[in-house]
């Protein structure tokens, strides 16, 4: 049986989705961070921002990541191949041309949801994550927990 997109998305993913949003990721964020400052703990976060990610997000990537979807329909990811494909109009910067998802599309967000769905997967500390912008946390009690999270911030840029 197919999957749909909500079914696959990472439960912690509050952008673009109906009922989730900046106030339920703010009230589970908060949640985790009280808890483990009532705890004695130290919290250390990360903030990141995929300075215009509708735009850079590489199709080979992306359709990768697609293909990986369990049972997803084959004509569904030719559509997707298509309308990433057949762009008619880019822009230059630098001698760089986009390439990326289309912005200002009803597909556009969806496909990033795709693409930084995984995110969470290579972080082995709190990550919460809404649309495109990503927060990592982690109570960090001594050097172990210290690298450890380090490791989690390389992992996510590599």
């Amino acid at each position: 049986m197919p999957q749909t997109v909500e079914s696959i998305l990472y439960n912690r993913q509050h952008g673009f989705r109906k009922g989730l949003g900046c106030e339920t990721q703010l009230c589970a964020t908060y949640h985790d961070l009280a808890r483990s400052i009532e705890q004695g703990s130290t919290v250390h976060g990360v903030i990141l921002d995929f300075l215009k990610a509708f735009g850079k997000a590489p199709h080979n990537l992306l359709m990768q990541k697609i293909w990986r979807i369990d049972n997803i329909n084959l004509n569904i990811v030719n559509r997707i191949q298509s309308f990433l494909a057949q762009r008619s109009q880019r822009v230059a910067v630098r001698g760089t041309l986009s390439s990326g998802v289309p912005q200002g599309s009803v597909l556009g967000p969806t496909l990033i949801l795709i693409y930084i769905n995984d995110f969470p997967k290579v972080v082995t500390r709190g990550v919460s994550l809404y649309a495109d912008d990503t927060l990592l946390y982690s109570e960090l009690n001594n050097d172990g927990d210290r690298l450890r999270f380090q490791a989690s911030i390389n992992a996510l840029h590599k």
